[in-house]
């Protein structure tokens, strides 16, 4: 019986040796796999990172973009400047066909004097 013992002593220990050679090679799978993930993590970081940048280059552009249109619109005429030049152009609008009344005023008169002048009225 002493050597029955012996035997399921050697067993168990053999079993135990590949029980832990086992274990190694799921450690090390897990290792592995740890090691892929760190790298997944820091190519994540790296994308982040990227990102950030392309959004502060995207701040900067709107910020830029704005300050282009505010500059745009300093020398822009306002709405009172527009209404100004309106009624300019009305008083001129005004004085040219006044002026061109008069002449035709003056050349029906002239027409006028030449009918009569020649007997046709």
């Amino acid at each position: 019986m002493a050597k029955k013992i012996n035997k399921k002593k050697e067993i168990t220990i053999n079993d135990l040796a590949l029980m832990i050679n086992g274990l190694t090679v799921k450690v090390d799978d897990l290792a592995t796999t740890v090691d892929g993930l760190t790298v997944k993590v820091d190519d994540l970081a790296t994308t982040v990172d990227g990102l950030t940048v392309k959004v502060d280059d995207l701040e900067m552009t709107v910020e830029e973009l704005a300050r282009m249109t505010q500059r745009g619109f300093e020398n822009t005429a306002t709405k009172t400047d527009v209404t100004r030049i309106d009624i300019r152009l009305d008083h001129i609008e005004n004085l040219l066909i006044r002026a061109h009344e008069n002449r035709i005023e003056i050349l029906e008169d002239k027409m006028r004097q030449v009918q009569t002048t020649l007997g046709q009225r």
